[in-house]
Protein backbone atom coordinates (compact mmCIF):
# COMPACT_ATOMS: atom_id res chain seq x y z
CA UNK A 1 0.00 0.00 0.00
CA UNK A 2 1.49 3.33 -1.05
CA UNK A 3 1.93 6.12 1.51
CA UNK A 4 2.65 9.56 0.05
CA UNK A 5 4.01 12.68 1.77
CA UNK A 6 2.14 15.98 1.51
CA UNK A 7 3.10 19.49 2.55
CA UNK A 8 1.97 23.06 1.99
CA UNK A 9 -1.53 23.55 0.61
CA UNK A 10 -1.78 19.86 -0.33
CA UNK A 11 -1.44 18.96 3.34
CA UNK A 12 -3.98 21.61 4.39
CA UNK A 13 -6.44 20.40 1.76
CA UNK A 14 -6.18 16.80 2.95
CA UNK A 15 -6.65 17.91 6.56
CA UNK A 16 -9.75 19.90 5.57
CA UNK A 17 -11.16 16.74 4.00
CA UNK A 18 -10.67 14.53 7.04
CA UNK A 19 -12.10 17.25 9.31
CA UNK A 20 -15.46 16.34 7.76
CA UNK A 21 -15.13 12.71 8.90
CA UNK A 22 -17.13 11.97 12.03
CA UNK A 23 -14.71 10.27 14.40
CA UNK A 24 -13.78 11.00 18.05
CA UNK A 25 -10.10 11.38 17.13
CA UNK A 26 -10.64 14.61 15.16
CA UNK A 27 -10.36 17.61 17.46
CA UNK A 28 -10.58 21.36 16.98
CA UNK A 29 -6.77 21.38 16.84
CA UNK A 30 -6.89 19.55 13.51
CA UNK A 31 -8.87 22.23 11.71
CA UNK A 32 -6.84 23.96 8.96
CA UNK A 33 -7.43 27.38 10.55
CA UNK A 34 -5.77 26.25 13.77
CA UNK A 35 -2.91 24.68 11.84
CA UNK A 36 -2.38 27.95 9.94
CA UNK A 37 -2.17 29.68 13.32
CA UNK A 38 0.46 27.17 14.47
CA UNK A 39 2.55 27.86 11.36
CA UNK A 40 2.51 31.59 12.09
CA UNK A 41 3.42 31.08 15.76
CA UNK A 42 6.04 28.35 15.41
CA UNK A 43 7.60 29.22 12.04
CA UNK A 44 7.41 25.56 11.08
CA UNK A 45 5.55 23.45 8.54
CA UNK A 46 2.50 21.19 8.50
CA UNK A 47 3.17 17.86 6.79
CA UNK A 48 0.95 14.83 6.22
CA UNK A 49 1.38 11.20 5.33
CA UNK A 50 -1.58 10.05 3.26
CA UNK A 51 -3.00 6.89 1.74
CA UNK A 52 -5.26 7.19 -1.30
CA UNK A 53 -6.83 4.61 -3.57
CA UNK A 54 -9.30 4.94 -6.42
CA UNK A 55 -9.13 8.70 -5.99
CA UNK A 56 -10.29 8.50 -2.37
CA UNK A 57 -8.39 9.54 0.74
CA UNK A 58 -8.34 6.49 3.01
CA UNK A 59 -6.07 7.63 5.82
CA UNK A 60 -4.07 10.63 6.97
CA UNK A 61 -1.43 11.38 9.58
CA UNK A 62 -0.59 15.08 10.02
CA UNK A 63 2.46 16.25 11.94
CA UNK A 64 4.56 19.39 12.23
CA UNK A 65 8.22 19.70 11.27
CA UNK A 66 10.90 22.26 12.10
CA UNK A 67 14.60 22.35 11.22
CA UNK A 68 17.03 23.07 14.07
CA UNK A 69 20.78 23.57 13.90
CA UNK A 70 21.26 19.88 14.76
CA UNK A 71 18.58 18.32 12.59
CA UNK A 72 14.87 18.12 11.91
CA UNK A 73 12.39 17.84 14.78
CA UNK A 74 8.97 16.29 14.20
CA UNK A 75 5.94 16.47 16.52
CA UNK A 76 2.41 15.15 16.11
CA UNK A 77 1.11 18.43 17.54
CA UNK A 78 3.20 21.01 19.41
CA UNK A 79 1.64 23.16 22.15
CA UNK A 80 -0.85 20.59 23.43
CA UNK A 81 0.36 17.04 23.64
CA UNK A 82 -2.39 14.46 23.84
CA UNK A 83 -3.80 15.15 20.42
CA UNK A 84 -2.07 13.03 17.82
CA UNK A 85 -4.05 11.99 14.79
CA UNK A 86 -4.10 9.09 12.37
CA UNK A 87 -7.51 9.09 10.77
CA UNK A 88 -8.70 5.88 9.19
CA UNK A 89 -11.28 3.21 9.90
CA UNK A 90 -9.49 0.83 7.55
CA UNK A 91 -7.47 -1.89 9.30
CA UNK A 92 -5.27 -2.25 6.22
CA UNK A 93 -4.35 1.44 6.14
CA UNK A 94 -3.29 2.14 9.73
CA UNK A 95 -0.15 -0.08 9.95
CA UNK A 96 1.56 1.28 6.82
CA UNK A 97 0.63 4.83 7.81
CA UNK A 98 2.20 4.44 11.25
CA UNK A 99 5.22 2.57 9.94
CA UNK A 100 5.84 5.27 7.33
CA UNK A 101 6.03 7.85 10.13
CA UNK A 102 8.46 5.68 12.11
CA UNK A 103 10.66 5.19 9.04
CA UNK A 104 10.67 8.92 8.34
CA UNK A 105 11.45 9.65 11.99
CA UNK A 106 14.54 7.44 11.93
CA UNK A 107 16.18 8.97 8.86
CA UNK A 108 19.65 10.45 9.11
CA UNK A 109 18.77 14.13 9.40
CA UNK A 110 16.08 13.73 12.10
CA UNK A 111 17.04 14.69 15.64
CA UNK A 112 13.87 13.47 17.34
CA UNK A 113 10.23 12.82 16.53
CA UNK A 114 7.29 12.64 18.93
CA UNK A 115 4.07 10.82 18.07
CA UNK A 116 1.04 10.86 20.37
CA UNK A 117 -1.69 8.28 20.24
CA UNK A 118 -5.03 9.96 19.43
CA UNK A 119 -7.92 10.41 21.81
CA UNK A 120 -9.79 7.16 22.37
CA UNK A 121 -7.25 4.85 20.69
CA UNK A 122 -5.67 1.72 22.20
CA UNK A 123 -2.16 2.98 22.97
CA UNK A 124 -0.85 -0.53 23.74
CA UNK A 125 -1.37 -1.77 20.20
CA UNK A 126 0.31 1.29 18.70
CA UNK A 127 3.40 0.77 20.85
CA UNK A 128 3.56 -2.90 19.93
CA UNK A 129 3.28 -2.06 16.24
CA UNK A 130 5.80 0.79 16.18
CA UNK A 131 8.42 -0.24 18.77
CA UNK A 132 9.44 3.35 19.55
CA UNK A 133 12.80 4.22 21.12
CA UNK A 134 11.15 5.70 24.21
CA UNK A 135 7.59 5.62 25.52
CA UNK A 136 6.09 8.05 27.99
CA UNK A 137 2.71 6.93 29.26
CA UNK A 138 0.23 9.60 30.24
CA UNK A 139 -3.50 9.92 30.78
CA UNK A 140 -6.37 12.09 29.72
CA UNK A 141 -9.79 12.54 31.33
CA UNK A 142 -13.06 12.71 29.45
CA UNK A 143 -16.84 12.71 29.68
CA UNK A 144 -19.10 10.67 27.44
CA UNK A 145 -21.91 13.21 27.22
CA UNK A 146 -24.38 10.58 26.02
CA UNK A 147 -24.35 9.22 29.57
CA UNK A 148 -24.38 12.58 31.40
CA UNK A 149 -27.90 13.63 32.30
CA UNK A 150 -26.99 16.12 35.03
CA UNK A 151 -23.87 17.35 36.78
CA UNK A 152 -22.92 15.92 40.18
CA UNK A 153 -24.64 17.77 43.02
CA UNK A 154 -21.57 19.82 44.02
CA UNK A 155 -21.06 21.01 40.43
CA UNK A 156 -24.74 21.98 40.20
CA UNK A 157 -24.28 24.01 43.39
CA UNK A 158 -21.21 25.71 41.88
CA UNK A 159 -23.17 26.69 38.78
CA UNK A 160 -25.99 28.09 40.96
CA UNK A 161 -23.46 30.00 43.08
CA UNK A 162 -21.98 31.58 39.95
CA UNK A 163 -25.40 32.49 38.62
CA UNK A 164 -26.32 34.09 41.95
CA UNK A 165 -23.18 36.21 41.76
CA UNK A 166 -24.66 37.82 38.67
CA UNK A 167 -22.19 36.78 35.99
CA UNK A 168 -23.31 36.97 32.39
CA UNK A 169 -21.86 34.46 29.92
CA UNK A 170 -20.86 35.97 26.58
CA UNK A 171 -18.65 34.91 23.67
CA UNK A 172 -15.29 36.67 23.74
CA UNK A 173 -14.32 38.97 20.87
CA UNK A 174 -10.85 39.99 19.62
CA UNK A 175 -11.07 43.25 21.58
CA UNK A 176 -11.09 41.17 24.81
CA UNK A 177 -7.57 39.85 24.19
CA UNK A 178 -5.71 42.17 26.59
CA UNK A 179 -8.12 41.53 29.46
CA UNK A 180 -8.04 37.76 28.93
CA UNK A 181 -4.25 37.81 28.65
CA UNK A 182 -3.97 39.62 31.99
CA UNK A 183 -6.06 36.91 33.68
CA UNK A 184 -4.06 34.16 31.98
CA UNK A 185 -0.70 35.71 32.94
CA UNK A 186 -1.77 35.93 36.57
CA UNK A 187 -2.87 32.27 36.65
CA UNK A 188 0.40 31.11 35.04
CA UNK A 189 2.49 33.16 37.47
CA UNK A 190 0.56 31.73 40.41
CA UNK A 191 0.70 28.09 39.31
CA UNK A 192 3.99 27.94 37.41
CA UNK A 193 2.27 26.83 34.19
CA UNK A 194 4.31 27.70 31.06
CA UNK A 195 2.58 30.47 29.14
CA UNK A 196 1.44 30.45 25.55
CA UNK A 197 2.30 33.70 23.74
CA UNK A 198 -0.13 36.60 23.36
CA UNK A 199 -0.35 35.75 19.65
CA UNK A 200 -2.00 32.45 20.61
CA UNK A 201 -4.75 34.30 22.48
CA UNK A 202 -5.17 36.75 19.60
CA UNK A 203 -5.15 33.96 17.00
CA UNK A 204 -7.76 31.79 18.68
CA UNK A 205 -9.99 34.80 19.30
CA UNK A 206 -9.68 35.64 15.61
CA UNK A 207 -10.65 32.07 14.60
CA UNK A 208 -13.68 32.21 16.91
CA UNK A 209 -14.80 35.51 15.37
CA UNK A 210 -14.17 34.55 11.72
CA UNK A 211 -15.89 31.17 11.82
CA UNK A 212 -18.74 32.18 14.15
CA UNK A 213 -21.00 29.19 14.90
CA UNK A 214 -18.74 26.86 12.90
CA UNK A 215 -15.58 27.89 14.78
CA UNK A 216 -13.24 25.05 15.83
CA UNK A 217 -11.79 27.31 18.57
CA UNK A 218 -14.31 29.05 20.85
CA UNK A 219 -14.02 31.51 23.74
CA UNK A 220 -16.57 32.21 26.46
CA UNK A 221 -16.34 34.85 29.19
CA UNK A 222 -18.09 35.35 32.51
CA UNK A 223 -18.57 39.09 33.06
CA UNK A 224 -19.62 41.14 36.04
CA UNK A 225 -19.80 44.89 36.48
CA UNK A 226 -18.23 45.46 33.09
CA UNK A 227 -15.18 43.27 33.73
CA UNK A 228 -14.20 39.75 32.64
CA UNK A 229 -14.08 37.57 35.74
CA UNK A 230 -13.20 34.36 33.89
CA UNK A 231 -12.63 33.04 30.39
CA UNK A 232 -12.55 29.62 28.77
CA UNK A 233 -11.08 28.48 25.45
CA UNK A 234 -12.41 25.17 24.12
CA UNK A 235 -12.30 23.45 20.76
CA UNK A 236 -14.84 21.50 18.71
CA UNK A 237 -14.35 18.69 16.25
CA UNK A 238 -17.43 16.91 14.93
CA UNK A 239 -17.71 14.43 17.79
CA UNK A 240 -15.20 15.53 20.45
CA UNK A 241 -14.79 18.83 22.30
CA UNK A 242 -11.53 19.85 23.97
CA UNK A 243 -11.16 21.75 27.26
CA UNK A 244 -8.15 23.94 26.51
CA UNK A 245 -7.50 27.07 28.55
CA UNK A 246 -9.49 28.24 31.59
CA UNK A 247 -8.55 31.35 33.56
CA UNK A 248 -10.25 33.39 36.28
CA UNK A 249 -9.50 36.39 38.46
CA UNK A 250 -8.19 35.34 41.89
CA UNK A 251 -10.78 37.40 43.75
CA UNK A 252 -13.66 35.82 41.78
CA UNK A 253 -12.73 32.13 41.88
CA UNK A 254 -14.63 31.42 45.09
CA UNK A 255 -17.83 32.33 43.23
CA UNK A 256 -17.15 29.64 40.58
CA UNK A 257 -17.28 31.59 37.29
CA UNK A 258 -15.37 28.77 35.58
CA UNK A 259 -18.12 26.32 36.56
CA UNK A 260 -20.64 28.54 34.83
CA UNK A 261 -18.45 28.65 31.71
CA UNK A 262 -17.95 24.89 31.77
CA UNK A 263 -21.72 24.39 31.93
CA UNK A 264 -22.29 26.79 29.04
CA UNK A 265 -19.49 25.29 26.92
CA UNK A 266 -20.83 21.76 27.32
CA UNK A 267 -24.32 22.98 26.39
CA UNK A 268 -22.81 24.53 23.25
CA UNK A 269 -20.96 21.29 22.47
CA UNK A 270 -24.15 19.26 22.84
CA UNK A 271 -25.94 21.66 20.49
CA UNK A 272 -23.27 20.89 17.88
CA UNK A 273 -23.73 17.13 18.19
CA UNK A 274 -20.64 16.52 20.34
CA UNK A 275 -20.51 13.23 22.23
CA UNK A 276 -17.14 13.40 24.03
CA UNK A 277 -15.78 16.17 26.21
CA UNK A 278 -12.01 15.72 26.32
CA UNK A 279 -10.67 17.27 29.53
CA UNK A 280 -7.15 16.46 28.33
CA UNK A 281 -4.16 15.62 30.47
CA UNK A 282 -3.34 16.82 33.97
CA UNK A 283 0.24 17.25 35.21
CA UNK A 284 0.00 14.56 37.89
CA UNK A 285 -2.36 11.70 38.63
CA UNK A 286 -4.65 12.71 41.52
CA UNK A 287 -3.41 16.31 41.70
CA UNK A 288 -5.75 19.28 42.16
CA UNK A 289 -6.38 19.67 38.43
CA UNK A 290 -7.11 15.94 38.10
CA UNK A 291 -9.52 16.10 41.04
CA UNK A 292 -11.31 19.14 39.58
CA UNK A 293 -12.03 17.24 36.36
CA UNK A 294 -12.96 14.09 38.26
CA UNK A 295 -15.56 16.05 40.24
CA UNK A 296 -17.40 16.76 36.98
CA UNK A 297 -17.70 12.98 36.54
CA UNK A 298 -14.70 12.54 34.24
CA UNK A 299 -13.21 9.11 33.58
CA UNK A 300 -9.56 8.56 32.71
CA UNK A 301 -7.93 6.78 29.79
CA UNK A 302 -4.30 6.41 28.82
CA UNK A 303 -2.37 7.69 25.87
CA UNK A 304 1.26 7.30 24.89
CA UNK A 305 3.94 9.71 23.76
CA UNK A 306 6.25 7.67 21.54
CA UNK A 307 9.74 8.99 20.78
CA UNK A 308 11.84 8.14 17.74
CA UNK A 309 15.43 9.22 17.12
CA UNK A 310 17.13 9.62 13.79
CA UNK A 311 20.86 9.38 13.36
CA UNK A 312 21.25 13.06 14.24
CA UNK A 313 19.61 12.41 17.62
CA UNK A 314 21.49 9.27 18.57
CA UNK A 315 24.77 11.19 18.57
CA UNK A 316 23.36 14.07 20.60
CA UNK A 317 25.08 15.77 23.49
CA UNK A 318 23.38 17.65 26.35
CA UNK A 319 24.42 20.89 24.67
CA UNK A 320 22.83 19.83 21.39
CA UNK A 321 19.58 18.92 23.15
CA UNK A 322 19.41 22.34 24.80
CA UNK A 323 20.17 24.08 21.52
CA UNK A 324 17.45 22.14 19.70
CA UNK A 325 14.96 23.01 22.42
CA UNK A 326 15.88 26.66 22.03
CA UNK A 327 15.45 26.40 18.25
CA UNK A 328 12.09 24.61 18.54
CA UNK A 329 10.06 26.15 21.37
CA UNK A 330 6.79 24.35 22.17
CA UNK A 331 8.08 21.16 20.54
CA UNK A 332 8.69 18.06 22.63
CA UNK A 333 12.40 17.27 22.25
CA UNK A 334 14.09 14.47 24.15
CA UNK A 335 17.56 12.91 23.84
CA UNK A 336 18.09 9.18 23.59
CA UNK A 337 18.21 7.46 26.96
CA UNK A 338 17.05 10.52 28.90
CA UNK A 339 13.37 9.58 29.02
CA UNK A 340 13.66 5.86 29.64
CA UNK A 341 9.96 5.18 29.44
CA UNK A 342 8.57 1.67 29.61
CA UNK A 343 5.35 0.09 28.39
CA UNK A 344 3.12 -0.76 30.13
CA UNK A 345 3.47 2.09 32.57
CA UNK A 346 4.31 1.77 36.22
CA UNK A 347 2.09 4.76 36.98
CA UNK A 348 -1.07 4.09 39.03
CA UNK A 349 -3.27 3.29 36.02
CA UNK A 350 -5.71 0.41 36.23
CA UNK A 351 -5.70 -2.13 33.35
CA UNK A 352 -8.85 -0.83 31.65
CA UNK A 353 -7.06 2.45 30.99
CA UNK A 354 -5.04 0.85 28.18
CA UNK A 355 -8.20 0.22 26.18
CA UNK A 356 -10.01 2.58 23.82
CA UNK A 357 -12.63 5.00 25.05
CA UNK A 358 -15.22 3.65 22.66
CA UNK A 359 -15.48 -0.03 21.85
Amino acid sequence: MHVCALDGEEAMSALAEVFTWRTPQILGYHHPAYQHLMTSLLDDALCCLAVRSAGRLRGLMPFRRKVSRHGTVMNALPFFGCNGLAVTDDAEVLPPLLQAFAALARTENVFSAALYTPFGVDATSWCALLRPDDVITKFTQYLDLSGVRAWPAKRQADVRRAAARGYTVQPAVPADAAEIMALYEAVCAETGIPMKPRAFIDGTLDIAARFADAAPMRWLTARREGKIAAALLYGLGLETASYILPCAAADERAFQPNALLMDAAVADARAHGIRYWNFESSPVWNDAVFKYKERWGACATSFALMMFYGRAGTASSPLAVNEVRADCPYYFVAPVGRVGGTWPTDAPLTPWLSGPVRQ
